[in-house]
Parts: structure tokens; sequence; C-alpha cells
């Protein structure tokens, strides 16, 4: 049943969809951004406020820069505004600046022009500034941008190992960070950025890595179904940090059930479904009583593990190091979703997740125009700051609610014949 949008909330939904996006720019640092921004002197930080940032210095993790880039694209989907393009455009010579030598990224970039020799694949950085690019790459045509993603896939074959696996960083750092790595996603994201990029742009040496990933992974798979968060030269569970032992680990099995998907949506090889299911099972027979998992289980009994600082194992998470997600959903229930949408139907899932995803509209509009207004009520003069600080994560949130509303109301308004009440919404937004 299709509900009619409301032209008031529309209204509303794109003033702030704007104010919010000028309100980030305003926040620029050369072309980037950093995590968050203390409100009361526009101090920058990382992923932590104890990480603040030099002046000049962006956050080139994907939850700074990368995110506020999507989040203009986001917008330019929603709206058709050229200048939301040509602010992603602006993050993307940022980060196309802030590229090292040898074609990946690091955690930060001072604008100044310092060249960092290790690149990092740790928290998603390298691929995630490669999704970005990737997704700009779409929305438009620059040599620079083109040669950019060339390098910075360029850097994800070089990085590679012979086994297949990636580490943390590259070149290698000589200590915990060169083993072979699940940890945070390394390895699986890495493949999965690799199989886009060959979908896209047709180079056999981005499937070929891809695949030699694919072998670590199913080599490395434990017989329990899972996978250790990391693997030295001969392919052994590791341990890293004395209170990251070598150890089945929950969240990275999770991380590598998505990634076998993508792969058997691309590849339609059974092996990689039959080690998702593995993996799967796995999961399921190590989730605790209260629905989460724990970080780590022992290789031998398969019970959790919990450690101290120095490595001691304890009776619990309370008892062990601070500051360490040792119990959790992580991201498992994502997994076992896109698991069940693949067992039911390798089509419904291409469509839901995979390679023929596509963005629909909501026609029944009601409740999502419920949660746009609500957005919309909460957007105070320093945007949605959380306290003292306005998180970029969070900004790019609410404005990706407000871009799928739009695009949502766009979409019912021209199934009613309304269209030109839209182009008349959108164009007094822009004129403000």
């Amino acid at each position: 049943m299709i509900t009619n949008p409301s032209s008031s909330t529309i209204s509303q939904a794109l003033s702030v969809l704007y104010e919010s996006a000028a309100k980030l720019q305003s926040l620029s640092i050369a072309g980037g951004y950093a995590e968050q921004y203390r409100l009361s002197d526009g101090q920058a930080y990382g992923e932590a406020l104890s990480w603040p940032l030099a002046k000049g210095e962006i956050w080139v993790q994907p939850d700074g820069t990368p995110t506020a880039g999507q989040s203009f694209l986001g917008a330019y989907a929603a709206t058709g505004d050229a200048a939301f393009l040509a602010a992603a455009t602006t993050v993307g010579q940022a980060l196309a600046a802030a590229q090292n030598p040898n074609g990946g990224w690091n955690f930060t970039h001072q604008s100044r022009g310092d060249a960092d020799p290790v690149s990092t694949l740790d928290d998603l950085v390298t691929p995630g500034v490669l999704d970005f690019l990737i997704d700009l790459d779409q929305a438009t045509e620059q040599p620079w941008l083109s040669a950019a993603i060339a390098r910075g896939l360029a850097f994800l074959v070089e990085a590679q190992a012979e086994s297949g696996g990636w580490a943390l960083d590259y070149p290698k750092q000589g200590n915990y960070r060169d083993h072979l790595a699940f940890n945070d996603g390394v390895t699986g994201r890495a493949i999965e950025t690799l199989l886009r990029a060959h979908d896209l742009y047709g180079e056999p040496a981005y499937l070929a890595a891809a695949e030699q990933g694919l072998a670590f992974m199913l080599e490395t798979q434990l017989p329990s179904g899972g996978w250790a968060q990391q693997y030295d030269a001969y392919l052994r569970p590791a341990g890293a940090r004395a209170f990251e032992p070598a150890a089945a680990a929950s969240a990275e099995t999770g991380f590598n059930v998505e990634a076998l998907l993508t792969a058997y949506d691309h590849l339609g090889e059974a092996r990689y479904l039959a080690a998702a299911r593995q993996a799967v099972d796995w999961l399921e027979r190590v989730q605790l009583a209260d629905g989460q998992w724990a970080r780590f289980y022992d290789l031998d009994s398969g019970k959790p593990l919990f450690l101290t600082a120095a490595g001691e194992a304890v009776s619990s998470a309370a008892a062990a190091v601070g500051g360490y997600n040792w119990v959790s959903k992580y991201a498992i229930p994502t997994a076992l979703r896109e698991f069940a949408a693949m067992a039911q139907d390798p089509a419904l899932y291409a469509k839901l997740y995979g390679k023929d995803q596509v963005w629909t509209p909501q026609l029944s509009i009601g409740q999502l125009e419920a949660r746009a207004a609500a957005a919309v009520a909460a957007y105070q003069k320093d945007g949605w700051a959380s306290g003292a600080v306005l998180r970029v994560p969070e900004v790019a949130g609410k404005a990706a609610l407000l871009q799928d509303y739009l695009k949502s109301a766009a979409a019912v308004l021209e199934a009613q014949g309304q269209g030109a009440l839209w182009d008349e919404l959108a164009a007094e937004a822009q004129q403000r």
C-alpha cells in the first residue's frame, strides 16, 4: 500500500540535510575530516578523545574522512544536487593526497604533505578508503581518481603474502602486526574489495589475488569451523598482544562468513558456501546463553577465554583487562542473516546483500517518515551532537536516514504523478 508522504516533512528533511552537510563542511580540514570534534573549540580527534589530531591532520580511518565523503555521496543520490557531488569529490581529492608512496593509507595524514612509508589494513583503513573512492568513481570520471584507485588496488595485490593472507601493516614492522590477520576483517575485506574491483575494472590480477586470499581462508579454517584472529608464517594460530591469545575468534569468524558469501555470490564455487556453513554451525554452538559471544574460545576445550593485561587467564570478562570488547554480539547477527538469505535462495542474497543489490523505495512510508521527523526534531544548532562532541559517524547515520526517506518520498510522489511537487520542494531547499 502506497502512503502519501507529508510535503512538510519532506521540506524539513531537505532543509536539515542541507544544514547538516554545511555544518560538516565547516569542519573540513583541507578537504578531509576528523572522526569527532569538540564543540567548544573545534579540536579534532581520531577514534577516541585520547587521540587529538594536530593542526592540519585528518583521520583516514573509515569513520572519519571516508564516512564524510560517503555522506555527501548519499546526499547527492537523494537530491541530485551537484554541490553534494562536488563536496564528495573534494573529500576524494584529500584522500588521494593522503595516499602513501606504496599506494596504501595509514590512520592519519598531515595536509602539509607528509609521506608515511607504512600503510595499514588495520581497522579497514586502506579497504575503507578504496570503497569510498570506488563509489565516487561510479558517480564522476576524474583521471586523478582513477589513478588513486589503481594505485590502491595495486597496493593490495603487492601487500598480499605468498600464503594468500594480509598482515595489518605493509611493509612488515617486525612485531605481532606481521602476522597474517583476520583481525577486524583485514583479509576478508581485502578479498571483498578485490572482487568488486575485478567486476568493475576487469583486471585479472584483482581476481587472482582474491582467489589466493580465499584459498588462505579455507586452509586456515579450524577443525571447529571458526578462525583465529591471526596466523603465523606457518599458518598456525598466533597471539598478538598479551591479552590476545592464539584462540578461535568469534568476531573474525563472522567477518569471514561474510567474505565467503561474497565470494560464492561472485564466483559460485560450492566450497566457499560449505566453509561458511561450517563457520555458522560453530558460531551457533558457542553462542552464550544471553545471545552474545565471547571474543575468544580456547582451541582445545572450546570454552570462552578472558585474560588480564599480562595474559593471565581469568574466569570472567569483568576480571579481564579493561577497554576490550570481551563479550558482545559484534557483527555476527549480520553474518547469520546474510547466510540465512543465501541458504534460502542465492538470488535473494544477491539482491539484498550481493552483486545485484539495488536500492528500492519504501512505498509504505509511514514508519520511515516518522524516523525522519524524529531526526529532524533532534537537529540542533550544533548539529546532531553527543553532548560536547560532534561525531562524524553519528552525523552520517542521521543524514543517511533522511536520505533514504527523501529517496522513497520522491519515488512515491513520482508514482502518484506528483513529481513536480518533489522538484519544487528540492529546488526550494537548494536555494535556501
